[in-house]
């Protein structure tokens, strides 16, 4: 009974948020199958190319300086790096970072969202940040989302992580699903 619970609490926030990618001890996978680092977005009727545009326009109206953030490959792949600061409670209360990459591949009809965390840390006012890591335990100087069990110890860390992360996927998916029925005006 008391596994079932656990199960059940630890999938409600899935359900709940609509969420697309979970923070696990081996990193960010998704939330649907733990095996995979992607989703796979599908719009019927639409093309590689289709695709590719509107998620450019997405990026471009996202960032103040999309020049910056954004990487194109061979017409099909759109990659933005960037660092995400939120207000959050490690031990005190700090300024979380979330280093990522979101890489946008277009093929046919679908499109693959991989989003890559390069770095997470934590800070006090102007200092540099103490590094958060995905692996259970952390080192000197250095904090985990996890303890030694697998236990998640950074809620409030991994909780903002992860609607962070998971708005960016809905964006995405809202706006491949809106971009057909915006084109008649």
């Amino acid at each position: 009974m008391k596994k079932f619970l656990l199960v059940a609490l630890a999938a409600f926030p899935c359900f709940v948020c609509n969420a697309q990618f979970v923070i696990t001890p081996d990193g960010l996978r998704s939330s649907a199958d733990t095996s995979k680092v992607y989703i796979v977005m599908q719009h019927p009727g639409s093309t590689a190319e289709d695709n590719y545009k509107v998620l450019k326009e997405l990026i471009v109206k996202s960032y103040v300086s999309a020049k910056n953030v954004l990487t194109e490959a061979n017409g099909n792949v759109l990659s933005v790096h960037s660092v995400y600061e939120f207000p959050v409670k490690v031990s005190v209360n700090c300024t979380g970072e979330l280093d990522y990459i979101v890489t946008y591949t277009c093929k046919d009809d679908r499109v693959r969202l991989e989003i890559t965390i390069n770095g997470m840390g934590a800070r006090v006012g102007n200092g540099v940040a103490s590094p958060i890591y995905f692996t259970p335990g952390g080192g000197f100087g250095s904090s985990s989302i996890f303890d030694k069990r697998g236990n998640v110890k950074q809620a409030d860390f991994k909780q903002k992580s992860e609607a962070f992360l998971n708005q960016l996927a809905q964006e995405a998916i809202d706006t491949i699903n809106r971009k057909s029925s915006e084109d008649n005006w």
